[in-house]
């Protein structure tokens, strides 16, 4: 698309008509979810803890759940306060989009994307992160596509923030960051004339917005932050095999959780690894994990924790990572399940591994490890099959393939230096998924709602990879024109 063409488009997308074209979706998918029934309960075992504001979490959420309770006298009015968060957030994306592009019916299929998966709107009715999360990558979205296609500081600065937003908001957020550099790096000929000011607004916003949050976090806790990078790395150590002997010595204050924690693998593997399919094993793994990080050897920390002088959360950390560097392949190995499991969603419920793992967990049950801790809940119980997963499968598989197909386009066009605007920002979308999911993979567990909170940046990446083909069609030279 020429200058003139992007001008006239960028024109034609400010005058009253064709604000339509994203003023009445939002309007309308915010009515429509604000006068919708409750489809879930309001809370989850972690809204406490933002609730409260536990000294594991960041504090972004508990501060804006205080800032809905002093507004509204409830904290409970936030599910509205995110409805309409994220109706403002497709509405920045549609005016970004049709100035960008120019075609209304390209803006209004990217916006209609993102409101239709029933799971993400129900992110909006419960009091965790995803909600806002989710509002955020989509304004993160329209910044990358408005320094594309238009590349100027102030577009920079406005990345720069959001992206410091999400960390505070979620430590995930960190994966966004090289991006960043990614889009200095790609629109810098573009930027030359404003190179300073671009320097700064790509540094300056996400510092500012990281250290204010850390000082909120400092006042209410103090320092050193306790993050969960200690229940996390506990609860990956309890799963990993290694030959390396307890490299404490029998008097020492981890000798005693080391061999609890080499008991707990010795245990779990053969349990994990017998496992039916890919589906069956990863739903164990998840489980174990997620039992090593609050519920297995809290009697060894507290106790480790007493005689060493260290918090618990140190404790878990230091004892953790000392396992997984003892046991590189083994962590490896599960940091590739796990980011298989985000993609492979609803992977446990599908129709035939629900059937393989209910009968392998009879079959092996009492499961090591549950049974001694009394555990009825899952995964002792029965899996119920979820039909859905036979068509959302294949589909988020596909969604797979198609940011790998993205970032590998863009990649070889930058290098070639042919690279159209709507592939470069295919590519970033492409990696700023799969860069949340890698994080999400190396420090956490794979779980639905993780993948599902990268909705938009599939969107995104599916959409702006289609746009050339969509030019091809009969009429597409007129609808999609080339940018």
């Amino acid at each position: 698309m020429s200058d003139a063409a992007k001008s006239e488009a960028g024109a034609a997308a400010t005058t009253g008509s064709r604000q339509l074209v994203y003023v009445l979706p939002a309007l309308a998918y915010g009515l429509w979810l604000s006068l919708a029934p409750l489809a879930s309960p309001l809370t989850e075992p972690d809204t406490a803890s933002y609730l409260g504001f536990s000294s594991s979490r960041t504090a972004g959420y508990p501060y804006f759940l205080w800032a809905v309770e002093w507004l509204f006298g409830d904290p409970k009015y936030a599910i509205h306060v995110q409805v309409w968060v994220f109706a403002a957030a497709l509405a920045v994306l549609g005016r970004v989009v049709l100035v960008a592009t120019g075609s209304s019916l390209f803006t209004l299929g990217l916006l209609a994307a993102n409101c239709i998966n029933p799971e993400v709107n129900r992110f909006h009715f419960v009091l965790l992160t995803e909600s806002l999360f989710v509002s955020l990558t989509i304004l993160i979205i329209a910044c990358l596509i408005q320094v594309v296609y238009r590349p100027d500081w102030r577009g920079v600065a406005c990345l720069s923030a959001l992206m410091g937003l999400a960390v505070a908001l979620r430590p995930v957020g960190y994966a966004f960051l090289p991006l960043l550099v990614l889009i200095a790096l790609i629109r810098w000929r573009e930027l030359r004339p404003t190179r300073a000011a671009s320097l700064a607004a790509l540094v300056l916003p996400v510092v500012a917005v990281v250290l204010l949050e850390t000082a909120v976090y400092a006042g209410h806790h103090g320092l050193p932050r306790k993050s969960l990078a200690g229940v996390h790395a506990i609860g990956k150590a309890g799963v990993v095999r290694t030959s390396q002997e307890n490299p404490y010595p029998a008097d020492h204050a981890y000798h005693r959780l080391w061999a609890k924690l080499e008991e707990a693998a010795a245990a779990a593997h053969p349990v994990i690894d017998g496992a039916p399919t890919f589906g069956a094993r990863k739903h164990l793994g998840l489980h174990y994990e997620a039992f090593m990080q609050y519920i297995y050897a809290r009697d060894e920390i507290e106790q480790a924790a007493h005689e060493s002088g260290f918090s618990d959360f140190d404790v878990m950390k230091q004892v953790g990572l000392e396992r997984l560097f003892a046991a590189p392949l083994s962590y490896l190995r599960l940091s590739l399940d796990n980011l298989r499991g985000l993609w492979l969603i609803y992977g446990a419920s599908h129709p035939t591994t629900a059937e393989h793992l209910n009968a392998y967990v009879e079959a092996n049950s009492p499961l090591p490890l549950f049974a001694d801790y009394d555990i009825t809940g899952p995964p002792m119980e029965p899996v119920q099959p979820r039909r859905i997963a036979l068509f959302v499968q294949p589909a988020v598989l596909a969604l797979c393939a198609v940011t790998l197909i993205a970032i590998f386009a863009a990649a070889v066009q930058i290098l070639r230096g042919r690279a159209k605007p709507a592939l470069i920002v295919a590519g970033l979308c492409g990696l700023m998924v799969n860069g949340n999911f890698l994080l999400v993979a190396l420090t956490g567990i794979g779980i639905v709602r993780y993948t599902l909170a990268m909705w938009p940046g599939m969107m995104a990446c599916a959409a702006f990879l289609a746009w050339p083909m969509l030019a091809l069609l009969p009429f597409g030279r007129r609808r999609f024109p080339l940018p």
